[in-house]
């Protein structure tokens, strides 16, 4: 079977990352240095006896703005009283923050479970006001 050079080229062209038929994985390159800035980070955390806290999510508050960390890592370092928490921060007004978790809470189902709590109080606080005389004084 005759072989056409100028098909073959543009074959080439085509797909580069072709190799007898299958395609070649193409391996993600990681900076070096990232690496070695992990290994120095961890190495100092190491000696401070850093603890991971296992918490979905934290909150930072500052002045008018809250810091939200969804899907973060918090640690612990329980002789400084310190906390670490890294991941990407969503900047959020407090007011808005607030506003969200308060309609996360507050659901008609909460709602109700509230009104009948508060009834229930109320009806067992209606003899309160019996109470025996405390014998002696305070002083």
């Amino acid at each position: 079977m005759p072989v056409d050079p100028a098909k073959i080229a543009a074959l080439k062209k085509q797909a580069p990352n072709k190799v007898g038929g299958i395609r070649r994985k193409v391996n993600p390159v990681v900076d070096a240095e990232v690496i070695q800035e992990d290994k120095k980070l961890k190495a100092a955390l190491s000696r401070f006896a850093v603890r991971d806290i296992g918490f979905e999510s934290a909150q930072i508050f500052q002045g008018e703005n809250v810091l939200d960390f969804n899907k973060c890592k918090v640690q612990m370092i329980a002789g400084a009283n310190c906390y670490l928490v890294s991941g990407k921060p969503q900047v959020k007004s407090t007011t808005e923050y607030l506003t969200s978790q308060f309609r996360q809470i507050l659901t008609p189902e909460t709602l109700n479970m509230f009104r009948n709590a508060r009834a229930g109080a109320a009806g067992a606080g209606e003899g309160a006001g019996d109470l025996p005389e405390f014998p002696g004084t305070f002083e």
